[in-house]
């Protein structure tokens, strides 16, 4: 574990039964980080965020929180704020007397930070309302202010902006851009929402089957691979060559007509850059016009990663 780590997994396997729900994953989380965790549904990514919180046991590996296991976090509590899943509270309560039963079991700094979370939050004009008449969106944003009690030092989030319209959206992003810039705070979260993920973290990892597929800085994930590239051909020949070459390697996608010029193509090879394809373009005399790397989103590297068998894992930690 680096210094600078404040979560660590290395070689985590959690098995439910015959099925592996986690399997040899590994990555790190460093200080200031807004760590996006992907995956699709059933991928383990809920299983991962239990096992970091000492909810669930891993079945072999490590995980490490402020360089200490889950199991022994006793000492990290007040360091530590979290939301999975759906937020739960006491209907009859308000959202002010909800945010004091849990501060009472972090001690007396968390009491002060109430009305504080509740800014953060942008529910300071709901604090004397009883939760039952919150929307789900209020009480989204309400269980972030309650992973903030206490000023912690990381936050894990599982969906945080699930259910939140436009404005809370707005709301939640600026609140953890400021906690991991200004604050020097440590967040990770899980979302499903790719491009609130490629907008405002700065790191990502993406995981399959409980699996590690791909994980590092999100500008030098798009940048260097699976940008689709879109060339035109100076002639049919080297149009038809290039489509009986993607026939024989297993790395180029068919290519894919744009418009009504045969010798204008949409290619896509996942794992290579766009300095890769050209130069094998080139080496395969394939005579080009024109070659421009298109912009790649986390949407399209997230899919080309968790839909297809042609798969690589970047180390860039």
């Amino acid at each position: 574990m680096t210094n600078n780590s404040i979560i660590e997994l290395e070689g985590l396997y959690k098995k439910f039964g015959s099925h592996f729900a986690v399997k040899d994953l590994s990555f790190e989380v460093g200080k200031g980080d807004l760590f996006g965790f992907l995956g699709p549904n059933g991928a383990g990514k809920s299983t991962t965020l239990y096992i970091l919180l000492g909810l669930v046991f891993p079945t072999k590996g490590r995980a490490l929180i402020f360089g200490h296991p889950p199991s022994n976090l006793e000492h990290a509590r007040s360091r530590l704020g979290a939301m999975i899943e759906t937020p739960s509270f006491y209907p009859q309560l308000t959202a002010e007397k909800n945010l004091e039963q849990s501060a009472r079991l972090l001690g007396p700094e968390a009491m002060q930070t109430i009305s504080h979370v509740l800014e953060k939050t942008g529910l300071s004009h709901a604090a004397r309302i009883k939760v039952q008449k919150f929307s789900t969106g209020m009480k989204q944003r309400l269980g972030i202010a309650r992973a903030l009690l206490g000023s912690p030092e990381l936050l894990i989030l599982d969906e945080p902006t699930n259910g939140l319209d436009p404005e809370g959206t707005v709301i939640t992003w600026k609140l953890l851009e400021e906690f991991t810039g200004k604050q020097g705070g440590t967040v990770l979260v899980s979302s499903h929402l790719l491009p609130e993920i490629e907008e405002h973290c700065n790191r990502v990892c993406v995981i399959r089957d409980g699996e590690s597929v791909a994980c590092g800085e999100v500008a030098h994930l798009l940048q260097f691979h699976n940008r689709p590239i879109e060339i035109s051909c100076e002639d049919e020949e080297s149009a038809n060559r290039l489509r009986g070459l993607a026939l024989k390697e297993s790395w180029i996608e068919e290519p894919r007509q744009k418009g009504s010029d045969s010798r204008r193509l949409r290619l896509v090879c996942p794992g290579r850059s766009p300095a890769q394809i050209h130069q094998f373009l080139v080496e395969n005399h394939i005579r080009l016009e024109q070659f421009t790397p298109l912009r790649n989103t986390l949407r399209d590297f997230f899919l080309s990663l968790t839909k297809k068998d042609n798969l690589f894992k970047d180390d860039a930690q």
